[in-house]
């Protein structure tokens, strides 16, 4: 089974963090090489498997939507948790904002779209 989230921390105290996700049929490690680039450039990434894409084909068959939005709101829950953690790293006096990228391959820029749109129109 492949884990539901993969964390990779840059050698040296980073201030950013991504969140990768993969596309429809795709091994999740397949991001692989994209993630040690941003590893490599200094940057936190969690690599998200989106649920049927752990392992198991019966759990793809009985995906739905809300299976996708529920691992994007734990996945943003991860990122917000690092984010915290980065700001309360040395050096502390400093003021900037832990910026946060994502990257997602076809369904998982879908997917990710779906989820912002959703949680936006939930919070108006």
């Amino acid at each position: 089974m492949i884990e539901r989230f993969q964390v990779s921390r840059p050698e040296h105290t980073s201030r950013a963090v991504a969140l990768v996700a993969h596309g429809l049929n795709l091994d999740p490690r397949r991001m692989g090489p994209l993630v040690e680039i941003l590893r490599d450039s200094g940057i936190v990434t969690v690599t998200m498997a989106l649920a049927g894409h752990r392992g198991s084909f019966s759990e793809l068959e009985a995906v739905e939507r809300g299976s996708w939005l529920a691992d994007f709101r734990d996945a943003v829950s991860l990122v917000r948790n690092f984010q915290t953690e980065l700001r309360s790293t040395p050096p502390a006096a400093d003021p900037r904002p832990i910026p946060v990228g994502f990257v997602g391959q076809s369904l998982g820029a879908l997917a990710f779209v779906d989820f912002v749109t959703e949680t936006a129109v939930s919070q108006a």
